[in-house]
């Protein structure tokens, strides 16, 4: 139950800035003018009562926050920055007023210079991560100076000088022994620091799986909900102390660095985030971190590397093939040339390179990166599929052996299109015949199937960092991310064309505008470009199926010869899908699917493309820090504009649902999902364009109401406004409302040091953290009257495959004249939000156990209320079905008045447990990994329909 945490001194590169070295810019900060101390000073230490007078000091933060300007949320309103405090003392204990405290970033040269108060206290808010060394003087003592202090994002660490009586040109220079143990902030977190990200092993050299070194940090596996995807992004998901993945936020120099489902950082095509020697180093806050930061899960707060006065650079080449790669369980074909199974191809190489430095000495610096990914590999996937027995469309006889032919439908077409279809399918190669639970033989067998996945990917970084004045610095940074993926998934006939390119801007600029005041301005603007296409329609030519092209734009259909057993849709150009809709004019319609049954892998492309997701984010913010005696005052607003043009007609080619595979070889299907008509619904189109405004707004004040107990308070607000459809409206609405003014966050907590030696700390805090509505939770493509999934089911007789009729329209309660009886129904999103929030509670004492090791053990707890999740709000009627397990039947929804909605309650909740305890050591066995103890993470949705873990006692579910 114990974390050990070993802290070393890091040679960062930290970003540079200038503060006067000539005069004294913190003059005597005295008592704040709300608040007096009743009492006399007592060897130093701070008095034991006070009293504040209330209503000033509420008057007084009230005027802080509309003095504030305004600017963008999951930017989250942070600094990747650190500060120093400490107290100024005789070698009695005494406190020491108006001393000279000096503090130098050892990196750029640049130092800024304060005044302990009256108490002796001190504090340098907002420095740039790197390298330090403070120094403190006063008339009548020696000069001590401290040195090897490292600052890294987030950290506080406390210096505390004793000055022996002398002369002051006598100069005492010691290595400081400043403690890891956090001693102010409540905020519960882990930091990574540069040495681990540039030295620990990394698959792909991919940043963001150094987030399992922090305690309460799972992986979401592959494959599971929410682990990722083509449309939603292909990188590695986390749940951090029992939160959603999606409420997680990923920031760069307080940028904002997601994509359009907020799914984690970097180019989403080949699921890496890229940028290793880019960054510094990142903190992972995972539970009751200040109002500074939005949210309602973890926050990976990230700081990019600047330029020093020395110059410094990197070139590297990563080589990863398949010839030191272990062979694959299922690698089991021998290839021709070989006398055994040889692993399948892969070759990867990472190249690149950094160079940083001066450009100007003390005055102006650059940084630069480059790092290039190539990837070639072949993955072997295990498919079922039909038996050397069903491709003759003989039927197998529970031995496995061929038995008498099926009885094919007496339709040519349907006869011809079934046999088409069946081609696609490959014959068993790796298990010949799968038996059932009765030992009878299934009629399906296994192949494997060679799938190629190719990619690159470019990764850029340049940052500029100059001195204005000597109270004035400024940075600007840019990131370009541009991937590319060619794949294909199962049976290899539909290729997929996956393309990201992003790109971001940053621009901040610190001042000190008084001796105790510090305010730090920046403007960003990112656009995340994601689109994804099929471009391949399997060609089968007398019974042989081989690799064919869609002609774009579509003219015939079609430019291979021979036949497409699953392009359905006419060939004529007007009455294609896509020619109504403008974004998708000239996109070539993609071929339906099939799914036999009888536990047969579906073939086809993916049902959600094609699309293209181009949100933009316009921010603008300002943050300012008032240092005033025990208080230190940390308040900022943050304005951002949404730009999105989004474009995904999901289920636009059809889905043939067979009940089993003598169906499929008879041609009589069970259910047809998705578009089922050359015609386009009228109006119809589902680009989507937005256009919205989220604002916020916090304050922090961390209070040292003691020398050893201090008290963090904070609040939060962030309203957002409508969100408005732009040239493709699906709706209006009279006197709408402006949006979401609900969301306060509150956040208190308190660290208490016993010792005042700053090296034991016991820690508690509580926050709420509101989630904030973006476009992407309303769904919005599947809103009627536009494009939604429509269904057509049939009882007796069945539907005929392939398509026996050309431009139905949409739902509209009358019945079809075909060979079947049809009814259309639609899966709508309805649901009125309320805005999602999240609990977050902990409690932890942390111990120095010996240098620069540090023990910690806490607890940390979360509630999640009126989470995002979708039900059908018509349900079909229950049955139990042949495994004896309860099933929901097909539904026919028609005539009923509300069709089939599925719903978007918000009555979803979550709650999570961790008892955070690891360990994190410089060597083997623990290779400086945090292993979490356990988290309990348990979703409750749709509480109708899923049982609960304990009946009659749903809410307390863990």
């Amino acid at each position: 139950m114990i974390l050990f945490r070993k802290v070393g001194f890091l040679q960062a590169k930290p970003a540079p800035f200038r503060l006067s070295s000539k005069e004294n810019i913190y003059k005597k900060i005295g008592r704040l003018p709300w608040a007096h101390w009743d009492g006399k000073l007592k060897g130093g230490k701070m008095p034991a009562k006070f009293r504040i007078r209330k209503l000033v000091a509420i008057c007084a933060i009230t005027e802080m926050l509309l003095f504030m300007g305004v600017v963008g949320v999951n930017r989250l309103d942070a600094q990747a920055t650190a500060a120093i405090s400490g107290t100024v003392m005789d070698s009695s204990g005494a406190a020491i007023g108006g001393a000279t405290v000096q503090v130098k970033n050892t990196g750029t040269s640049l130092t800024q210079t304060a005044t302990s108060d009256e108490l002796g206290r001190f504090r340098f808010p907002d420095l740039a991560i790197g390298g330090y060394e403070v120094q403190a003087s006063t008339p009548g003592f020696q000069t001590i100076v401290h040195k090897d202090i490292t600052l890294t994002v987030g950290s506080n660490p406390v210096v505390d000088f004793r000055l022996p009586v002398g002369e002051t040109q006598q100069t005492i220079t010691v290595a400081a022994e400043v403690s890891a143990v956090e001693t102010q902030s409540t905020a519960f977190g882990a930091l990574v620091e540069s040495k681990q990200i540039t030295d620990l092993p990394l698959n792909g050299r991919n940043f963001t799986q150094l987030l399992t070194l922090a305690p309460g940090v799972t992986q979401i596996p592959l494959g599971a909900p929410g682990a990722g995807s083509t449309f939603y992004g292909n990188g590695q998901k986390y749940s951090i102390a029992g939160s959603r993945p999606s409420g997680q936020a990923y920031l760069l120099d307080d940028q904002d660095m997601v994509n359009f489902w907020n799914n984690g950082p970097g180019a989403g095509g080949l699921g890496t985030a890229l940028g290793v020697e880019a960054i510094a180093e990142f903190q992972t806050l995972t539970n009751t971190y200040t109002a500074q930061f939005g949210g309602s899960g973890a926050v990976i707060n990230a700081s990019s590397r600047s330029g020093t006065n020395t110059l410094h650079g990197s070139a590297y080449e990563f080589l990863r093939n398949d010839k030191l790669e272990a062979r694959n369980f299922f690698d089991t074909v021998v290839k021709p040339g070989h006398t055994s199974a040889q692993p399948p191809t892969y070759r990867q190489n990472q190249f690149g390179g950094s160079l940083g430095g001066p450009i100007k000495k003390d005055k102006a610096f650059f940084f630069g990166n480059y790092e290039g990914l190539r990837k070639t590999q072949i993955i072997t996937n295990v498919v079922t599929v039909p038996d050397a027995c069903a491709h003759q469309f003989l039927t197998t006889t529970a031995s496995g052996a061929c038995g008498a032919p099926v009885t094919e439908s007496s339709n040519p077409a349907v006869r011809q299109g079934v046999r088409n279809a069946m081609a696609l399918y490959p014959l068993p190669n790796y298990v010949p015949q799968l038996f059932g639970a009765t030992g009878a033989a299934s009629a399906t067998g296994q192949a494997l199937v060679d799938n190629p996945n190719i990619g690159n990917q470019n990764y850029v970084l340049g940052r500029l960092d100059y001195l204005a004045s000597e109270k004035s610095s400024v940075f600007v940074r840019y990131v370009m991310d541009r991937a590319n993926r060619d794949f294909m998934t199962n049976v290899p006939y539909w290729p997929e064309f996956d393309r990201t390119r992003d790109h971001f801007i940053s621009i901040e600029e610190r001042h000190v505008l008084t001796n105790n005041l510090v305010n730090m301005a920046h403007v960003g603007y990112s656009r995340t470009y994601e689109d994804a296409y099929v471009y391949g329609s399997p060609v089968v030519s007398n019974g042989i199926a081989s690799p064919g092209t869609i002609a774009t734009p579509v003219t015939s259909g079609g430019t291979s010869p021979g036949v497409h057993p699953l392009q359905f849709f006419s060939s004529d150009p007007a009455s294609q899908f896509y020619a109504v809709s403008t974004a998708g004019q000239g996109v070539p319609r993609q071929d339906g699917s099939i799914n036999p049954g009888s536990g047969i892998t579906t073939i086809a492309a993916s049902a959600t493309l094609p699309f293209y997701l181009v949100p933009n984010k316009f921010s603008f913010g300002d943050d300012i820090v008032w240092t005033a005696g025990a208080h230190s005052i940390k308040a900022g607003g943050n304005v951002m504009k949404l730009v999105e043009n989004t474009w995904a007609p999901f289920q636009v080619a059809p889905q043939w649902v067979f009940p089993n595979l003598t169906g499929f070889m008879q041609g009589n299907a069970s259910t047809l999902n998705g578009q089922v008509s050359d015609a386009q619904n009228p109006g119809a189109d589902s680009t989507k364009d937005y256009r919205y405004w989220v604002f916020s707004a916090y304050v922090d004040d961390q209070w040292k109401l003691t020398r050893k107990l201090t008290l963090n308070v904070g609040l939060r607000y962030s309203p957002t406004s409508i969100i408005k459809a732009v040239g493709h409206e699906q709706f209006n609405l009279i006197n709408a409302p402006f949006g979401q003014w609900v969301p306060v966050d509150p956040r208190v907590g308190l660290a208490w040091d016993p010792s005042a030696d700053h090296k034991t700390s016991v820690r508690a805090g509580f926050g709420v953290f509101h989630s904030v509505l973006y476009s992407r939770d309303t769904n919005h493509w599947l809103q009627p009257p536009f494009l939604t999934v429509a269904q057509t089911t049939t009882s007796n007789p069945p539907i005929q495959f392939p398509f026996p009729w050309t431009n139905v329209p949409r739902s509209s309660g009358t019945v079809i004249p075909t060979d079947g009886t049809l009814s259309c129904t639609d899966c709508d999103y309805y649901g009125v939000h309320t805005t999602p929030y999240q609990m977050q509670w902990n409690f932890n004492i942390q111990r120095e156990v010996m240098a620069n090791t540090v023990a910690t053990v806490g607890y940390l707890g979360s509630h999640s209320v009126h989470l995002p999740a979708q039900k059908d709000f018509n349900y079909p009627v229950p049955f139990t079905g042949p495994s004896g397990r309860p099933t929901f039947g097909v539904l026919n929804a028609e005539p009923a008045t509300e069709s089939r909605l599925c719903v978007s309650p918000d009555d979803g909740r979550a709650r999570g447990r961790a008892l955070p305890c690891a360990a994190k050591q410089p060597h083997p066995p623990f290779r400086e990994r945090l292993a979490v103890a356990g988290v309990i993470y348990v979703v409750e949705v749709d509480r109708q329909r899923f049982r609960s873990l304990r009946p009659g006692r749903r809410r307390r579910d863990l």
